[in-house]
């Protein structure tokens, strides 16, 4: 009979709490996960093939540019283009 009403006890908190550990209402969230610098990647196509570099290249065409990682950072226009070429080469100084 004893075990009975253990059961029955156990059934019902977990019932009543909704299957949650009610100490998750007590935990704090983690913290978000770092996930580093984000990592540029220009692509260029020269004789024919594909080459990557971390930055915009000064020697190369924007019209030969293929492809830019992330895709946020591919400029639009010309202009756009030299201005980050120049912002890669000149980076803004902390204070």
């Amino acid at each position: 009979m004893k075990s009975v009403s253990k059961i029955a006890l156990v059934f019902c908190l977990v019932t009543l709490t909704g299957c949650v550990p009610f100490w998750r209402k007590w935990m704090k969230d983690p913290a978000p996960a770092y996930r580093g610098p984000v990592a540029e990647t220009w692509c260029y196509r020269t004789l024919g093939q594909i080459d990557c570099y971390p930055a915009p290249q000064q020697s190369l065409s924007p019209d030969s540019l293929v492809s830019v990682d992330p895709p946020a950072y591919r400029p639009r226009s010309r202009d756009e283009y030299y201005k980050a070429l120049e912002e890669r080469q000149n980076p803004p100084k902390d204070r």
